[in-house]
Parts: structure tokens; C-alpha cells; sequence
């Protein structure tokens, strides 16, 4: 099984064309901001590595999540998790 160690990221958005920009926050479950990426018109969004991040288990459920906001003409017009 997996012991730990950096864990890394990549979200597939579907997203095409010029214009546009997706912003991607990875946070833990208080909301503490893990990593964050830009799709710089790319249909992906690469995050940096996040060095240590919380482990899941029954006992201590720690559970992650991902917030895109997509932008046109650096205006938020839809946000996601």
C-alpha cells in the first residue's frame, strides 16, 4: 500500500478554445489551501506536487477536494467542485 509522500494532480477539464482561464485550488478538509494550478488556455490543469498530503483511512477520514473557477476575460463566471 501507499505510505505516504508527495502526491500529485491533474485535472481534466473538457474546456476549449482561447480566451479562457481555469483556476484550480486543492484544499484539505478545513479549507487550508494545498496546491493551486492555472490552465493557461490548456484543457488540463497540472498542480505543483502536494509534499505531504493528509492520508485517508476509516479511523481518520481526511477528505480533499478541488475548486475550478473558470474565467473569460479574467471574470469568474462559473466555479466548481
Amino acid at each position: 500500500g501507499w505510505n505516504g509522500g508527495p502526491a500529485r494532480v491533474r485535472v481534466r477539464t473538457g474546456a476549449e478554445g482561447q480566451g479562457y482561464s481555469i483556476k484550480v485550488r486543492v484544499l484539505d478538509s478545513s479549507g487550508r489551501e494545498l496546491a493551486r494550478g492555472d490552465s493557461n488556455n490548456a484543457p488540463d490543469v497540472v498542480l505543483p506536487a502536494i509534499a505531504n498530503p493528509p492520508l485517508w483511512s476509516v479511523e481518520s477520514p481526511q477528505l480533499c477536494r478541488a475548486v475550478a473557477e473558470l474565467s473569460v476575460q479574467g471574470k469568474v463566471v462559473e466555479t466548481r467542485e
